[in-house]
């Protein structure tokens, strides 16, 4: 089993997002490496002929401290900033899921610390946070298959739809990808996938942000069982 995770829906109306600070760039240095298609053609292919079918692998580049974020500026409405707080093509976590992800993954990704500030720029939780660059990507083919679960699950992408009956209809590919603790899509930053060993490992941590939801639940659900 591996879990598609990505922001809840209500997560807006409790932790709301207002911006996010950036260190001065050189001039002229533009922010489009971010952009999916840019991203994309900084990744490193590990291997010229992969040995998982149906699928490449691919190292992200490290990010240059001036495309990391220093601070996230967000509205608490009610409760407190999850430890996994995605937000759009980002990723923010909290010291205690660093911790995990460091512990349970030995493919190097890249944390850098960030501030959770408020508008007038006080910081609003102790608590240590990074941005998170997840440098393990997948490019699985899009075959053209069946899917072979009826329905779809919730806030599901396009691409999503595209790959994922090739996971279903090759077991052996499958298993290779319930291997891996944390990775993304070549083409999505927007949502990430975790496996049931770093899932269990992060409840156990008492990490918040990372709740499974099945069927057509709404609301604080965010990791989706694939």
């Amino acid at each position: 089993m591996f879990y598609r995770v990505t922001e809840s829906y209500d997560l807006p109306d409790r932790v709301g997002f207002r911006g996010t600070r950036w260190p001065e760039r050189p001039a002229g240095l533009e922010y489009s490496v971010f952009y999916p298609a840019v991203y994309k053609d900084l990744l490193e292919q590990l291997y010229v002929n992969s040995p998982w079918p149906f699928c490449q692998l691919y190292r992200a580049c490290i990010l240059p401290k001036w495309f990391r974020p220093k601070a996230l500026v967000v509205k608490v409405e009610s409760g407190e900033v999850p430890d996994i707080y995605p937000q759009l093509d980002k990723l923010y976590v909290s010291q205690k899921v660093r911790d995990v992800i460091e512990q349970v993954d030995s493919f190097e990704h890249q944390f850098w610390p960030v501030k959770i500030i408020d508008e007038a720029g006080e910081s609003i939780t102790d608590v240590p946070y990074y941005s998170l660059n997840i440098c393990r990507h997948l490019l699985v083919e899009q075959l053209g298959l069946t899917r072979t679960t009826s329905g779809y699950g919730i806030n599901e992408s396009k691409l999503f739809r595209a790959f994922l009956p090739t996971i279903q209809h090759h077991d052996e590919l499958r298993e290779k990808i319930e291997t891996l603790p944390l990775w993304l899509h070549v083409g999505q930053l927007d949502e990430f996938y975790v496996n049931q060993t770093l899932l269990d490992r992060l409840h156990s941590a008492g990490v918040t942000g990372i709740d499974v939801h099945s069927g057509d639940e709404w609301g604080e659900k965010t990791a989706t069982p694939v």
